[in-house]
């Protein structure tokens, strides 16, 4: 016969429940963060924000000025180029239009300059 040495409802019993649902074993690891690891966090994040953001956005605007230097060279070099099928530049009237379509109006085109 076995004998059951669990002892139910005496006042050891009552004690380790009141008391064991709010205390927590002393060995057992935390699984969340505390305020100051967040705010530690936080602090971090923002100062590399600092730092770097103002870096990036200087970058930007570097790109934007090279890109329209850049379209800038590429309507000289088309303009060359129709310099160089009709002897002459796309007079004012015709505008930049000559350079994708055989423009109206004089002087007139010698060859097409469409596409």
């Amino acid at each position: 016969m076995l004998l059951n040495t669990r002892r139910t409802g005496g006042p050891a019993d009552q004690r380790s429940r009141t008391h064991g649902a709010t205390a927590r074993p002393p060995d057992r690891p935390t699984a969340a963060f505390t305020l100051i690891e967040l705010l530690v966090v936080i602090i971090v994040i923002t100062i590399l924000a600092g730092l770097v953001g103002p870096m990036v956005f200087r970058n930007v605007g570097d790109a934007k000025v090279t890109a329209a230097k850049a379209q800038l060279e590429l309507f000289g070099l088309a303009l060359d180029q129709y310099r160089l099928d009709n002897d002459y530049y796309p007079s004012t009237a015709q505008g930049l239009d000559a350079l994708r379509a055989t423009p109206p109006g004089e002087p007139a085109a010698n060859k097409s300059t469409g596409g």
